[in-house]
């Protein structure tokens, strides 16, 4: 489980990288791909089988993640 979630992890940074033009073992590049991460996860264990609900709530991590995390 844990290889899943570092390779994902890792195909997130990759395409971060290449958007901003970083390199993907960036420390910041790696924070905000398992951040992203983790809001998958959050919003999956919320309502597990519930794929309308992921979506809703993945979407509403993002934003979470794009305005500084609010709490």
């Amino acid at each position: 489980m844990l290889e899943e979630l570092a390779r994902t992890t890792q195909r997130i940074a990759e395409a971060v990288a290449q958007r901003y033009g970083k390199a993907a073992s960036d420390f910041e590049v790696q924070v905000l791909a398992g951040a992203v991460v983790g809001v998958a996860m959050a919003a999956w264990f919320d309502q597990p089988g519930d794929l309308e609900g992921f979506g809703d709530k993945f979407e509403r991590g993002l934003a979470l993640l794009e305005s500084g995390l609010p709490i």
